[in-house]
């Protein structure tokens, strides 16, 4: 019987018959080739390498290790671009190959050629892609990725790790062991920062109320305390001397609170290894950000003209003077080599604020689906209805690095999609699902940060630290759990996700669930998971260690990392007692919420012990019982809405007394901590140049007076106008160039600097004033005068100029002692005027604060905001 190959020389010849075994082999070849590209993508993206690829040296040490690893995972990055040629050149040669053939044969012998070279072609990838499952299976093994290690419940015996060749010394070691999150106590009262925040809110109150606010402040401030030292000098040296060191870094674990030492050079090779990834980053030649800025701003400026964007939410969102992006790296600890995760800080970025608000208006969209898992506590309502058969089998499984893997522009039109048939859209929003489209492609496409002077773009995938990253990455997976459920031979009974952990109860075979584990692989290219089983019957998820038990009904108890410290914020804390008392109540609210009652006692003595011997709180503060929840009050008495909102310094008991008054005003406050270890001993991150910040400066002439202006631009750029109006001698439109060109001095431009950077304008403009009436000023426009109930707490140096200007409103004083309530202000918080206007405005206001308010000072015009131009007054900028 003749066989098809000689079928083939005899009718067409023995080159075309070799031509058709050619294209058989590189059909087969290709096959080989694209599993084998898939099992080293794997091996890249779980950092392990190929056996083939694994180096070896008679140097033993850890630093030799890391060396021998990051060459491993290099020779896999490079194996992979070198397949990838290989692909395309066999690809090339295919197409050459199969349209020589589709000339040369008859149809009917072309199908059989064809159906051949399939059926080999798909052998081949079948049977190769089962050997590489199996080596990549080996390797996860022995790199401990899909683990079956018992879970623990014991927390690590150190608070720090010290990687470093730094020896800490007892001090330095018992100031970190604090926590990066300690705050110092202030050796001093912020009495301008204080009037500053207050200020702009008594815009909001009547004349007669903002004075008697102002006088009650004022009495207060003088009369206060910095609060007492909570370190000691020996302390205080040991954070000096840390801060000095420039060899190592101070981080933050990625897991565990525990705080990490690294050498700077360890932490920079580190994190140019994962820059060095050309699937994920690329480099760029200048700073994108001013580009982004423009971008985005030209879009909200069309939605604003088109009615669709409100005025204040125009200008809540639009970017001024943009930061560029931070990368930033955590250790990972509880992996080997110790990892660092990237982290991109884009607050203050171009995109940020309309990140924010699109996150806002997507967040209904996420838990529209049974598999959603809110948090811990919704899990445990969940799986305490559920019964668990004795031959199921407990399983979690969690996506390897979702957020820099999700499909950006498919997650987009999944959202435009759900946009669209969402019934609820316009009561949250006037954009369109289109609009959001838009804007949402445009944030996540200006991913660039900025890491050691250089800029880079993420290539794929969502920064780690962007608002909308949590919520683009959970409303994919939903849509991509949907379809790997649907299509799957056999599923588990239960799926629940919280973002990329998932918890599975698997009904079927050990076999089955390896099958299901390739299924949900093979559904995405850049979607892959990592899987473990149970241990002991048990497996823990989120924060909770769930068990079997006979009755079918699992139980349940607090679940502990190896890397947990067991430390939260210590209660020497420079914070208000409100903070410390959550931490405990939100812990013993945790232990009743998530363990079952035969745990619950023992996971209430754990955190006693661990609050009272680690984070040092009195056992007094601890209440183990279930902590109270309010019942709303709906009916009875309605909520009050605030006339404002206020965030201070917090400096201890007088802080609580500033509550107190503002209180009384309807005003609600917020205490914020400052001074803490983590902003006082992180060198890691690039520092954003203060002169490309907005906020309140000083330029210094040489007859020993200055010039106080404000920017709502970075300060390099309103420096820059000020030296152009020096050169072309515009006096009108700067204020020290006029003083300078009329006395002949000489401007220091080079002492010329941001006094604080701010960024609200109401804050930025009552900050102005302070400093104004702080500093020996050059004759210029005074703008907002400082109320004179403020001047006993804020020293005065007047000027010449000045006092004839404004003898009204400017009494010197330094006198910190509390002032008599029959004390007349004289000034308040308006809008600038002419100096006519302003000196009749100044006389009209000087009256009692008992006395009935005259008509309300107009407020804030936003147009006056939107059209300052460098030709206008000076202090305008």
């Amino acid at each position: 019987m003749q066989t098809f190959k000689h079928h083939l020389i005899q009718l067409y010849g023995e080159p075309t018959q070799l031509s058709v075994r050619q294209l058989q082999r590189d059909l087969v070849k290709t096959a080989k080739l694209t599993n084998h590209l898939t099992f080293l993508k794997r091996c890249r993206d779980s950092d392990t390498i190929p056996l083939g690829l694994q180096l070896k040296s008679a140097v033993d040490t850890p630093k030799a290790q890391r060396i021998l690893h990051q060459a491993g995972i290099d020779l896999t990055r490079e194996r992979i671009v070198h397949t990838r040629h290989q692909l395309h050149d066999l690809n090339t040669a295919t197409s050459a190959s199969q349209s020589k053939i589709n000339q040369q044969l008859n149809p009917d012998d072309l199908s059989k050629v064809q159906s051949f070279n399939d059926h080999t072609a798909q052998l081949a990838f079948q049977t190769t892609k089962l050997k590489q499952i199996r080596k990549f299976d080996q390797l996860r093994s022995r790199k401990r990725i899909c683990t079956n290690d018992p879970p623990t419940t014991q927390p690590i015996k150190d608070t720090v790790v010290n990687l470093s060749q730094h020896r800490l010394s007892q001090a330095e070691h018992k100031v970190l062991s604090l926590g990066l999150n300690f705050a110092v106590a202030p050796k001093k009262i912020p009495f301008s920062n204080i009037v500053q925040q207050v200020e702009p809110k008594l815009r909001f109150l009547s004349k007669a109320a903002a004075n008697d606010i102002r006088l009650k402040i004022t009495n207060a401030l003088a009369e206060a305390k910095p609060p007492k030292p909570n370190l000691s000098k020996e302390e205080r040296s040991a954070i000096q001397d840390l801060r000095k060191n420039q060899s190592i870094h101070i981080l933050q674990a990625d897991k565990g609170n525990a705080t990490v030492v690294m050498d700077q050079d360890t932490y920079e090779d580190k994190i140019c290894d994962l820059l060095k990834d050309k699937e994920t980053y690329s480099k760029l030649k200048r700073d994108p950000t001013p580009a982004n800025e423009r971008k985005i701003n030209q879009q909200l400026l069309t939605l604003h003209r088109s009615d669709i964007l409100p005025k204040a939410l125009y200008f809540q969102l639009r970017s001024s003077s943009a930061k560029s992006p931070i990368l930033f790296g955590q250790p990972k600890i509880h992996k080997p080599l110790i990892p660092l995760r990237p982290i991109i800080s884009t607050r203050g970025s171009s995109c940020y604020n309309t990140a924010r608000h699109l996150a806002n208006i997507l967040q209904p969209l996420v838990g529209q689906t049974q598999h959603h898992v809110t948090n811990s506590k919704h899990f445990i309502d969940i799986l305490s209805k559920t019964k668990i058969q004795p031959s199921d089998t407990l399983v979690s499984f969690d996506v390897t690095s979702l957020f820099t893997n999700v499909p950006v522009d498919q997650a987009c039109d999944i959202i435009k999609q759900r946009l669209i048939s969402d019934p609820d859209l316009e009561s949250r929003t006037k954009l369109t699902p289109d609009q959001i489209h838009d804007l949402l492609l445009t944030c996540l496409h200006s991913n660039s940060f900025k890491w050691r002077s250089n800029f880079y773009k993420q290539l794929q995938g969502a920064a780690m630290g962007s608002p909308l990253s949590p919520i683009i990455a959970n409303i994919f997976m939903e849509h991509f759990e949907h379809q790997a459920l649907k299509s799957a031979d056999k599923s588990p009974s239960l799926w629940l996700r919280y973002v990329d952990d998932t918890f599975v109860i698997w009904p079927h075979s050990t076999p089955d669930l390896h099958h299901f584990l390739d299924h949900i692989n093979n559904q995405h290219p850049s979607i892959k998971f990592t899987m473990e089983t149970e241990h002991d019957n048990s497996i823990p998820f989120l924060d909770v260690l769930i068990t079997k038990t006979p009755s079918g009904f699992p139980s349940h108890q607090i679940y502990r990392k190896p890397t947990h410290t067991d430390r939260y914020l210590n209660f020497r804390s420079h914070h208000h007692p409100s903070v410390h008392q959550s931490v405990s109540n939100s812990l013993i609210r945790r232990a009743h919420q998530l363990s079952d009652k035969a745990h619950l006692q023992q996971e209430l003595k754990h955190i006693t012990h661990a609050l009272t011997s680690i984070n040092q709180y009195p056992r007094r503060k601890i209440n183990t019982r279930a902590p109270y929840h309010k019942t709303s009050t709906t009916g009875t008495q309605p909520d009050t809405k605030p006339t404002a909102t206020i965030v201070l310094p917090y400096i201890g008991k007088t802080s609580h007394r500033l509550q107190r008054i503002l209180r009384s005003a309807n005003i609600l406050v917020r205490h914020q901590s400052n001074h803490k270890l983590y902003s006082t001993l992180h060198s890691h991150k690039d520092k954003h140049p203060s002169n490309k910040q907005p906020g309140v400066y000083k330029i210094p002439c040489d007859c020993g007076k200055v010039y106080i202006g404000e920017t709502g631009r970075d300060f390099d750029t309103r420096l820059k106008e000020h030296k152009t109006h020096h050169r072309r001698s515009d006096w009108d439109k700067s204020a020290i160039v006029k003083h300078a060109q009329q006395e002949l001095h000489h401007i220091h431009w080079d002492k010329s600097h941001l006094i604080t950077p701010i960024r609200h304008w109401h804050t930025r403009r009552v900050r102005e004033a302070i400093e104004i009436h702080q500093h020996n000023t050059v004759p210029q426009d005074p703008g907002l005068h400082i109320n004179s109930i403020w001047h006993p707490i804020l020293p005065h140096h007047p000027t010449s100029d000045q006092s004839s200007t404004n003898s009204t409103t400017n009494t010197p004083t330094t006198n910190t002692s509390p002032i008599h309530p029959s004390v007349s202000p004289d000034t308040t918080y308006n809008h600038p005027t002419t100096p006519t206007q302003s000196s009749t405005t100044r006389s009209q206001l000087a009256t009692s604060p008992t006395q009935a308010p005259p008509t309300p000072t107009p407020r804030y015009n936003l147009r006056q905001r939107r059209n300052r131009r460098p030709t206008h007054t000076d202090r305008h900028h």
